[in-house]
């Protein structure tokens, strides 16, 4: 209860790597992670979030629209502003939900790797397949077990609760797809 009234700010962050690389390199490596960390997942959200815009709005990717939706995260540069004592506490639960969605990721790029219609020419075959295939899977597994870990320290019944209607919500989709493209073709 007493850790959770203390303030804390980047300092006494980066004071957890002294130890290992010395108060000044402690406080560049942590500076240079945070500011990777954020120029990172910025460009990839905006990137991500273009590319959905256009998807939904089934248009080309080089329009207006896509960068619109280039434009949509920026609106988290608000979030410091509006929770000033927890700027960099919000790394925590943004950590904790990126960790329950790596494994979403993870699967959806192995299906991509064994699929010939998106791959073509160079998905893997061979040696190299079944290598890909066992790093992908081991990945997955691990990531898949650290991130039920997190959802049920965070979470407990509950999490599984709403991982179960976020599954079954998939697997509801996929199959009214399924039939739907059945009865176009």
């Amino acid at each position: 209860m007493a850790a959770t009234l203390i303030t804390r700010d980047a300092f006494d962050l980066a004071f957890s790597l002294e130890p290992l690389l010395g108060r000044l390199f402690g406080n560049i490596i942590f500076g240079i992670g945070v500011l990777g960390m954020a120029i990172s997942s910025v460009t990839l959200m905006m990137v991500i979030c273009g590319f959905v815009v256009c998807e939904i709005m089934k248009v080309p990717y080089n329009g207006w629209q896509f960068r619109v939706g280039i434009l949509i995260p920026g609106v988290g540069i608000l979030g410091p502003f509006f929770w000033g004592q927890a700027d960099f506490w919000l790394a925590i639960p943004t950590s904790v939900i990126t960790l329950l969605l790596l494994p979403i990721a993870y699967v959806a790029f192995f299906l991509m790797i064994n699929n010939k219609k998106i791959m073509g020419e160079h998905r893997p075959k061979g040696r190299s397949r079944v290598t890909w295939n066992f790093l992908m899977v081991s990945v997955i597994l691990l990531v898949g077990s650290a991130s039920l870990y997190m959802l049920w320290q965070y979470a407990g019944i509950w999490g599984y609760g709403i991982l179960g209607l976020f599954l079954a919500s998939i697997a509801i989709t996929e199959w009214v797809k399924k039939d739907k493209y059945s009865e176009e073709n």
